[in-house]
């Protein structure tokens, strides 16, 4: 299957080695599908910089985008077919009109295929957020109540696997620590036992740093949602960064003790 967009748009979250230099041209390949198979895709629209080096169009300008899919197939009986499917879009600036006419079940769908798609790359921590700024725009801003119900229909059938993401990042987080923590957590313990003092400060550590994390997953949730691309590695600014603290690897290996105590 090949889906074309207009100059002026990119293609998000789709594998680079299916997309044409410019973005805008997605090809990709699937097995057996019916009638019932769903496929969705997000675009959006180009950097300034680039709408501005764009010599052939001004995209202020446009009234009316153009979209077209070529579908390539074989029956069952051997003979190959393409089906061409080609669309013009009005552009609209006003947000009710929009989503007055929005298909509520397709959005529904597609957050769901974007979350798992961007899951299924390992990016869990994008993957979670993807599904919280979805649940909270239709939850508060959207202005089609209908469409803001039926959206979040789908996204309270797959509530659970939003708990299952973050469980998963943050065992590969803590995976990222490496043999050198367990040798620290060893450590650890033996300081603990010699000292009840030392308990109650981890006591007050763990509670503070619980709210600091609360805060900057708020934070780093918000950034994912309005396109910026959480790429530090362990110590840079997000979650990896409480890991990769010296007071987090004491947080992680005192909760560890204290099962074992238990």
């Amino acid at each position: 299957m090949k889906v074309i967009l207009h100059k002026g748009l990119e293609f998000k979250n789709e594998d680079e080695s299916q997309l044409n230099h410019t973005k805008n041209i997605f090809t990709k390949s699937y097995g057996n599908v019916t009638a019932e198979s769903e496929i969705t895709f997000e675009y959006k629209i180009k950097s300034k910089e680039e709408l501005k080096n764009s010599s052939d169009f001004d995209f202020e300008e446009l009234t009316h985008l153009p979209f077209q899919t070529q579908i390539f197939y074989t029956k069952l009986d051997g003979m190959k077919c393409i089906r061409v499917n080609s669309h013009v879009q009005e552009i609209s600036s006003n947000k009710e009109e929009v989503e007055a006419e929005v298909d509520a079940e397709m959005v529904g769908i597609n957050i769901v295929q974007q979350a798992a798609k961007l899951a299924g790359k390992g990016d869990f921590r994008h993957a979670q957020a993807y599904m919280k700024c979805n649940a909270k725009y239709w939850g508060k801003n959207a202005t089609n109540s209908t469409a803001s119900k039926e959206v979040k229909s789908h996204l309270h059938k797959i509530k659970g696997v939003y708990g299952m993401l973050q469980d998963q990042n943050d065992k590969e987080e803590l995976q990222k620590l490496g043999d050198q923590e367990e040798v620290k957590e060893i450590s650890m313990m033996n300081e603990l036992e010699s000292s009840p003092r030392i308990m109650e400060k981890f006591d007050e550590e763990e509670t503070s740093l619980s709210k600091d994390i609360t805060n900057e997953r708020e934070d780093s949730d918000e950034d994912l949602c309005d396109g910026k691309d959480e790429k530090e590695e362990i110590g840079g600014k997000g979650y990896k960064s409480k890991l990769n603290d010296e007071i987090t690897s004491k947080f992680h290996n005192m909760n560890k003790y204290s099962r074992k105590r238990k």
